[in-house]
């Protein structure tokens, strides 16, 4: 903290699953006793709402000293549930300073980030469609008795032909360094021929 600072916060950030802003402070230990706190609104400041921080650890500003004298920061902690504010949190602003009281004193420092208030946006993003589900038909398996030897022949060449024409375009599944396959002269499908 800078000399003339007291109490300052050090990060705002929104948790993994989006419903809350964990907000860090730091502040100096100028007294025992600390009430922190983090003021916020999301109507500038028509009406407002406290979250009152919990003490995390004591440090020092300049870790060489940790054996020559007492920490002389306090970190401090808290967590604006959002839920509490149903819908209305889409498509806001928050804005938030916080404030450090010496119990018993009259004593109390703020940070509202020189004047200009911490500004949390929350902006809705569409959310991408699922994509739509592929639907293949399922090619016959076995045999049809109705058909002559010559027509399903027909088509088991077909469909191997196919097959070659999609490996050609296909990527080995290993990787590039294995590149595209590419036929060998020896690779064709064999003439069909029918016996009556």
């Amino acid at each position: 903290l800078p000399a003339n600072v007291n109490v300052q916060a050090q990060s705002f950030a929104l948790t993994e699953d989006k419903r809350d802003v964990d907000v860090g402070i730091l502040v100096r230990n100028v007294a025992f006793s600390k009430s922190i706190a983090v003021r916020f609104t999301l109507d500038n400041w028509q009406t407002t709402s406290e979250v009152i921080a919990r003490h995390v650890e004591s440090v020092w500003s300049v870790p060489a000293m940790r054996a020559k004298i007492d920490p002389d920061m306090d970190r401090f902690a808290c967590t604006v549930r959002l839920g509490d504010f149903g819908g209305r949190i889409k498509q806001k602003t928050m804005l938030a300073a916080v404030r450090f009281e010496v119990p018993g004193t009259g004593q109390a420092y703020w940070d509202n980030n020189n004047g200009a208030n911490y500004q949390i946006v929350f902006e809705r993003k569409e959310e991408a469609e699922p994509p739509s589900p592929v639907t293949a038909t399922p090619t016959p398996t076995a045999w049809d008795p109705k058909l002559g030897v010559r027509d399903q022949m027909g088509d088991l060449r077909r469909e191997l032909e196919k097959v070659v024409r999609n490996e050609d375009r296909a990527q080995s599944p290993a990787g590039p360094r294995y590149g595209k396959w590419q036929p060998t002269a020896s690779t064709s499908v064999p003439p069909i021929t029918s016996q009556h």
